[in-house]
């Protein structure tokens, strides 16, 4: 199993493109846009974009789906089609990390109201990049109830000419992240409004309001824009990031300059990858991810990774430099996956490595050979982990795995939920367990057992069997909302795009399993999905 970004490439045989589109017998399709964007209010923890036609200066239809913003990186990418026009994009049912709100960067301030920006797409085809943050809110509110696209880009010179805006600082098209130049200064701004907002009308009236602070603040921009400029000065003054300050009337940054924020000096090459999937590492993020990961070499099927027991060690460097086996190698490509904590990493003549924030990695060398920090069906290695938790369920060491939080739902209630990608070592062995399935009048059972990174389950017809091997899309999941429930989750093995085995078993908080699932290609080459539920 490899990472979520869909790669578009190739490496050494091994084909990795998850998700193509295979051509047509004859004609065209015509081109789809894509927007490639970032929410920022603050780091938005959840949340919803949505793209509308603009019909008449009002909000129309739907175009394409919906997407969700990447909590680790506030990014999304929503496909509008072969639409032209106006396009309204609107971000809701939202959380985020207000920067001037200390107590919310994991529960998050809920989003009053909606945020949006108004593009204008010419012709169909290609990417367009969009921010949607507070101060596009401003400008559309600015123009009122008639949506035009001129009359927003009216607005957007209205707010420049107020703001402390650098020349290459567009409020409708630059990325508000620490990345670029441009998009630093866009950070400082919003966190500069952020402070406004605390401090708005006395003594934090908006706190937790950003949709009443901005309706006050679209009034206060009509009235007496130079209170307003005057204000913001202030609060940019007030703890500004070292690498930004305000000369000649304007607001630079400058992420080259030493460390910190600093940007990166080596490049992704974004056109292996899913529209929108990837980004270019910041420094920051590169520091993150240089350490050392060891593993093994060997070969990749549908039971998962087969160890060799020769050694495979890669030294990434906070640089953008990598060695494997103590031999220098030459990087073409580093790319930050946009909502899974990993990076990507192409090197040599079709090298390429998935390393992951536990330290785990997996991919293969540029001869074909696999590589994984995973123990590998044929090392000969006893599960270094053994017995139950206190409620019975199989031990955890969740040393052995990389972990995000996230609110979720389980149980009909809102319970804040830790995800983990995990390898084959972090859950103790278990046999013989069975649910009996109350959702059917048949009342099935379904059978599930695991050793040392290889999950089998079964309802007596069908039987899946997947491996751990240390990627990505290897889950285990608590959920915590007064109790702790766990699922434990190996991800489908793609074959060609289609789903060849999935495994699945959840514990109850007292311990004892009462949901198995699996899915497999049975006779014939039809996927199938086998289910027992305890209500």
């Amino acid at each position: 199993m490899f990472g979520f970004a869909k790669r578009l490439v190739s490496r050494g045989g091994l084909v990795l493109a998850f998700a193509l589109v295979g051509c047509n017998g004859g004609g065209s399709t015509p081109s789809a846009t894509t927007f490639d964007g970032m929410a920022m209010a603050g780091p938005f923890l959840t949340g919803t974009v949505c793209a509308y036609q603009v019909d008449h200066g009002a909000k129309g239809a739907l175009l394409g789906s919906c997407a969700d913003i990447a909590a680790a990186t506030s990014r999304f990418s929503v496909v509008v089609g072969d639409y032209t026009g106006d396009v309204l994009v609107e971000v809701d049912h939202a959380t985020y990390d207000d920067e001037a709100n200390p107590n919310d960067n994991i529960a998050g301030t809920p989003l009053t109201g909606t945020l949006r920006n108004l593009v204008h797409v010419a012709t169909p085809g290609g990417t367009i990049v969009v921010a949607v943050t507070p101060l596009t809110e401003v400008a559309l509110r600015l123009v009122g109830a008639n949506l035009d696209a001129a009359a927003v880009q009216a607005a957007y010179a209205q707010l420049a000419n107020m703001l402390p805006l650098g020349a290459n600082l567009d409020l409708g098209a630059t990325l508000p992240d620490d990345a670029t130049d441009a998009g630093l200064a866009y950070r400082e701004l919003l966190r500069a409004l952020s402070q406004m907002q605390w401090g708005a009308a006395g003594a934090g009236a908006f706190a937790g309001d950003l949709n009443g602070f901005l309706t006050n603040l679209v009034g206060q921009v009509g009235s007496n824009g130079n209170t307003v400029a005057a204000d913001l000065l202030a609060q940019l003054n007030s703890g500004m990031n070292s690498h930004c300050a305000i000369a000649a009337g304007a607001l630079t940054c400058s992420v080259a300059s030493g460390g910190g924020n600093g940007g990166a000096s080596v490049t992704c090459n974004t056109g292996h990858y899913q529209a929108g999937a990837v980004h270019q590492p910041t420094a920051n993020e590169l520091a993150t991810y240089a350490k050392t990961y060891s593993g093994h070499t060997g070969t990749f099927d549908m039971g998962g990774f087969t160890s060799s027991g020769n050694s495979a060690v890669f030294v990434l460097a906070a640089a953008g430099t990598m060695t494997y086996n103590g031999a220098a190698q030459t990087v073409n490509s580093i790319c930050v996956d946009n909502t899974h904590p990993m990076i990507y990493v192409e090197f040599g003549a079709n090298g390429g490595v998935d390393f992951f924030s536990d330290g785990s990695f997996t991919g293969s060398l540029s001869d074909g050979t696999g590589v994984s920090s995973a123990a590998g069906n044929s090392g000969g290695n006893a599960n270094p982990t053994s017995g139950t938790a206190a409620n019975g369920s199989p031990a955890l060491d969740m040393t052995k795995c990389g972990s995000s939080m996230a609110l979720g739902n389980a149980g009909g209630g809102m319970t804040m939920n830790m995800h983990s990608s995990c390898g084959a070592g972090a859950i103790a062995d278990f046999s013989n367990l069975t649910v009996v399935d109350q959702m059917t009048a048949d009342h099935a059972v379904c059978s599930a057992s695991y050793s040392n990174g290889v999950l089998t389950v079964s309802n007596g017809a069908l039987t899946a069997s997947v491996s751990m091997n240390g990627d990505a899309n290897d889950s285990i999941t608590t959920w915590v909302s007064g109790a702790t429930e766990m699922a434990m989750i190996l991800a489908p093995v793609a074959v060609n795009g289609v789903n060849a085995e999935v495994a699945k078993i959840r514990w109850k908080a007292d311990g004892t399993p009462d949901f198995i699932q699996g899915g497999t290609v049975a006779v014939g080459g039809v996927y199938q999905l086998f289910t027992c539920t305890v209500f």
